[in-house]
C-alpha cells in the first residue's frame, strides 16, 4: 500500500520516480541516491527501498530517522543541503546542489573554502550535532562560489540534551579532526598554529588505535610535524560512483 509523502512539497514516490534523471546503483546494504526533477525542480533522493527487506526494517529505519533529525536541528543553516522530509518512510528527500566533491574540486579549492568548512563544523557542534564521517571523500560538497555543504548525516549523534552532550559529546573531535585533514592537504600554511598543534596530538594518540593502513598512518603523522600536505586514502569504485550520483 502507498504511503502518504509526508515532506514540505508533498512529492510522492511516484511522481519522484517519473522525473528520475539519474542514481547510484542499489545495494542490498546501502541506500542509493538518486536524482529527479519534478515541477521544474531538481531533487535529490536518499532511497532504502531496494536494499535487503532485514536491512530496510530494522537499521535503515534507524539511519532514516537519525539522518532527519540531524537536518532538523541544522534547519536554515547554509552549510548543509536542504531537507524536505521523507518521500516516504524509506526515503528522505533533498534540495539537489550543483557541486562537487572535495577530491573532484582538488585544485581550485580556495583557502576561503577551507575556512568556510572549519567553520561550519564549529557551527554544526553549536547546533548540537556531530556527523562523525566528514573523512569521506563524498560528504563535503564545494559549490562554484567556493561555499561547502555537508551531506550524508547517517551516522550522525544529535547530542542536543544535556547527558547525549555529556555521553557523545567526545566524539567532536572526530569531524574537528577531518576538517583539519582537509585544510592541510589543499592549503597547509593556512592552518592556524592553535589547529595544527591539536591535530599533532590527536595523531599522536591516533597511533594507539588499530590502523587499516599503518604506513599510511605513519606518512599523515610525519606530513603533520612538517606542516604539509598529508596522503589519502586511495579512492574506491564505489566512493567515486556514490560521489557523481550526489553532485550529478
Amino acid at each position: 500500500m502507498a504511503v502518504p509523502p509526508d515532506n514540505e512539497l508533498s512529492i510522492t514516490r511516484a511522481e519522484a520516480l517519473a522525473g528520475r534523471r539519474s542514481a547510484s546503483a542499489a545495494r542490498r546494504w546501502r541506500s542509493s541516491v538518486w536524482t529527479t526533477e519534478v515541477g521544474g525542480r531538481r531533487f535529490v533522493v536518499k532511497d532504502y527501498l531496494a536494499t535487503c527487506w532485514l536491512y530496510r526494517w530494522t537499521l535503515a529505519r534507524l539511519e532514516l530517522a537519525r539522518e532527519q533529525r540531524a537536518y532538523e536541528a541544522l534547519a536554515g543553516s547554509t552549510f548543509v543541503a536542504r531537507c524536505y522530509g521523507r518521500l516516504d518512510r524509506h526515503a528522505l528527500l533533498f534540495e539537489h546542489v550543483d557541486a562537487r566533491t572535495m577530491t573532484e574540486a582538488g585544485p581550485d579549492i580556495r583557502p576561503a573554502t577551507l575556512e568556510r568548512l572549519h567553520a561550519a563544523v564549529a557551527a554544526m557542534h553549536a547546533r548540537g550535532v556531530l556527523h562523525n564521517d566528514l573523512r569521506h571523500r563524498s560528504n563535503i560538497l564545494v559549490t562554484p562560489a567556493g561555499d561547502v555543504r555537508l551531506i550524508d548525516f547517517a551516522s550522525a549523534v544529535d547530542v542536543r540534551r544535556g547527558w547525549r552532550r555529556w555521553f557523545w559529546g567526545w566524539l567532536a573531535f572526530l569531524d574537528r579532526s577531518a576538517a583539519i585533514k582537509w585544510w592541510l592537504r589543499y592549503d597547509p600554511d593556512g592552518v592556524p598554529q592553535g589547529e595544527l598543534r591539536w591535530y599533532r596530538r590527536y595523531l599522536h594518540w591516533r597511533r594507539l588505535w588499530p590502523a587499516r593502513n599503518p604506513a599510511l598512518q605513519q606518512q599523515r603523522m610525519h606530513a603533520a610535524r612538517e606542516n604539509a600536505t598529508p596522503p589519502l586514502r586511495p579512492r574506491t569504485a564505489s566512493s567515486a560512483r556514490k560521489g557523481r550520483s550526489l553532485s550529478a
